[in-house]
């Protein structure tokens, strides 16, 4: 009977019979890879704690910074033209603040001239980048957009543009923020541009000024008797008595009711003294007092004429620019009874706006109003020695047959004038340069928008909102590594699963040592938190700011508690968390921060408990990696010789397939052989 076989050569399932060995075999190696598996899983879940653990370190961190307990907020009254911001250095307390002016730079406009050869040739004076003042020349430019290209790179402190109007093209030039004066020469038509405002000329009203007398008439009999001598409008002066008035205020209705005094004096009862004011200034309105009990003349006051400046008076129409009207007021006030100089810049958008504005400021003695004709007319309501008030028109031409307005020697270039900015702190007046005030209040910088009527309060306060934030968020911190140990520990009794770290000592001693430091006292700080008594034996700790452990594990946060500590000057939330340097002889003080950051370290720094303890599983996985390694070339060399062997045995299956083969066809060609047929 021939063999047979289903293979190549012999039938043989080479494949299948060293597959079967070969899973036999290689089952140490997987049982190395599960092995190396839940390693991982364990690696993986360390470095999730770990993770948990830093960002609780870097809240912990944030605390040590003392600023957060001390930072203010800057808040400004409604309609303020200004804003501010405040930093730690500021100190809490209410401003009264009125910006008067705002800094602002010149700028100067005008239409440049080209030469016979289409050229434009200007010499500029204004100051460099260094800060000095230059001249400099811009000489044959061929467009007034190359003019404005070349002043823009030339290291001045200037910024032209170029505007058409359709008809021609105007240069317009605008200097340092600070607002120092710049000029330009146009050499084709000689002609210089700058700016100033045009000066206004104040007239000398009515010198004179109106006689007062006041004084105690003397009683004879319980009456009094006075009489007064007035100049008549023509020929001597008339002298009318009172005779036996029973009290002052008779006398003064005497007086009051007089044909002719009655319009020529005032009469009051000022305490127990009769008080005579003339109605009219100057020498016609002089009289004279006899007390006729006491045969004594009062003393008058005498119109003083050359002791008195005049009222003084400007009407003019004032010239508007876009809308806009804008003078500058230089007027004499009294502070403290002493004369004092403002010089305030008043803007409207008309002339009606513009007089109410300066007639209710308090920076002027100067009363407004509009006249008939529609012009301001200003008149200075203060009589101190010295000019009492100027005015300048801060926009436009001068009107044609206005004789109160002395006309410049120079029409201005459209534009404004450059200058600093003024502000009014409680009072005292402060200059500053630019619209942005750094130096002003130690830890405040204030922004100014507009200018301002009246004060407006800015309230510097503390800022509690820093401080809240960094406590909550290292509640937060902490309650996240509570949760990163609670999901990599837990064991499910129903379906009796456990999580990859269940029961894992390292972890667990980790974070009852993490709890305990929670615990943490503080000595050598400020913290009267009994009634503002400290008692000696007690060191603050998270619980006297409203932060307490919960059943669970986590932690919870009162914020109205909080809010009160840090609200309370005799409770130093900032030495709990930052500590105290040494000084006056007090030892440094160790913050709670500080403390748990440090003790922190030790558990995530290199050689730390979770360190040893990761490098501990890396070790792990590295030997079985080796170990995988050398199982897997034992197995690939086993697998290479059952291949040889099967093979082998396949080609000897072969041959003796065949040779079975050919014998049967030879004996079944003997006579008589059997041919397997009946």
């Amino acid at each position: 009977m021939a063999l047979t076989a289903s293979g190549i050569g012999s039938g043989l399932d080479i494949a299948g019979l060293v597959s079967q060995l070969m899973a036999v075999e290689r089952q140490p190696l997987t049982k190395l890879a599960a092995r190396q598996a839940d390693y991982q899983a364990q690696l993986s879940a360390y470095g999730q704690y770990q993770s948990a653990l830093a960002t609780f370190q870097d809240a912990a961190a944030a605390l040590q910074d003392p600023s957060k307990f001390t930072a203010t907020r800057a808040q400004v009254a409604a309609g303020a033209g200004f804003s501010a911001t405040s930093t730690t250095a500021a100190l809490p307390g209410t401003y009264d603040i009125r910006v008067a002016q705002l800094a602002r730079p010149q700028l100067v406009t005008f239409v440049p001239t080209a030469d016979s050869e289409g050229e434009y040739n200007v010499v500029l004076t204004a100051r460099n980048s260094a800060g000095e003042t230059e001249t400099r020349e811009f000489l044959d430019q061929t467009s007034v957009t190359a003019l404005a290209e070349a002043i823009n790179t030339s290291g001045l402190q200037l910024s032209a543009t170029v505007i058409q109007d359709g008809d021609q093209e105007w240069l317009s030039l605008r200097g340092a923020a600070s607002g120092e004066p710049f000029t330009a020469l146009d050499r084709a038509i000689k002609t210089e541009y700058s700016w100033s405002p045009r000066a206004i000329a104040v007239e000398d009203g009515q010198p004179d000024v109106a006689q007062v007398t006041q004084f105690a008439p003397t009683q004879k009999t319980g009456k009094y008797s006075i009489a007064i001598t007035v100049p008549a409008p023509y020929g001597d002066d008339v002298t009318y008595a009172f005779a036996d008035a029973p009290n002052l205020t008779a006398l003064r209705n005497s007086i009051a009711n007089h044909a002719v005094l009655g319009s020529l004096l005032t009469a009051e009862v000022v305490g127990g003294e009769l008080k005579l004011t003339s109605n009219n200034p100057g020498a016609d309105g002089a009289f004279d007092v006899l007390d006729s009990n006491s045969a004594t003349p009062t003393t008058p006051v005498a119109p003083d004429v050359v002791g008195q400046s005049a009222t003084r008076l400007a009407t003019f129409t004032p010239q508007a620019q876009a809308g806009s009207f804008s003078v500058t007021l230089d007027s004499t006030v009294l502070v403290g009874g002493a004369p004092e100089a403002r010089h305030v810049t008043f803007s409207a958008d008309s002339v009606a706006a513009l007089a109410e504005r300066i007639a209710q400021s308090t920076e002027v003695t100067v009363a407004a109003s509009v006249d008939g004709e529609g012009r301001l007319r200003l008149v200075s309501t203060l009589d101190v020695p010295g000019e009492v008030f100027a005015v300048t028109d801060n926009f436009g031409e001068v009107t044609v047959g206005e004789t109160v307005v002395t006309d410049r020697e120079q029409t201005p270039a459209p534009g404004h004038e450059g200058q600093g900015a003024v502000v009014y702190v409680d009072g005292i007046r402060v200059e500053r340069a630019s619209n942005t005030l750094t130096d002003l209040i130690p830890g405040v910088t204030l922004t100014l928008t507009a200018t301002m009527e009246k004060d407006a309060e800015l309230t510097i306060a503390p800022n509690h909102t820093v401080a809240t934030k960094a406590v909550t968020d290292f509640v937060n911190a902490y309650n996240g590594v509570v949760q990163s140990y609670k999901s990599l520990t837990a064991y499910n009794a129903d379906t009796k699963s456990a999580s990859i770290l269940t029961g894992d000592g390292t972890l667990r001693n980790l974070q009852l040592q993490l709890r305990g430091l929670l615990d943490t006292r503080v000595a050598g700080i400020s913290w009267d938190w009994e009634a503002g008594v400290r008692v000696a034996d007690q060191q603050p700790g998270l619980n006297h700011l409203g932060i307490r452990l919960q059943k669970d594990g986590t932690l919870k946060l009162d914020s109205d508690q909080l809010a009160t500590v840090l609200a309370r000057p005799t409770m130093d939330v900032a030495g709990f968390f930052a500590g105290k340097a040494a000084a006056g002889g007090a030892p440094a003080v160790i913050g709670f921060a500080e403390q748990l950051t440090d003790r922190l370290d030790g558990y995530l720094g290199s050689g730390g408990v979770l360190d040893v303890r990761r490098q501990g599983i890396q070790s792990s996985i590295t030997a079985l990696e080796r170990s995988a390694a050398q199982k897997t070339l034992r197995a690939d060399l086993v697998e290479a010789r059952l291949n040889k062997q099967f093979t082998a045995l396949d080609i000897l299956l072969s041959n003796m397939t065949a040779t079975s083969n050919a014998l049967t066809q030879q004996l079944a060609k003997l006579p008589g052989a059997y041919t397997g047929k009946d």
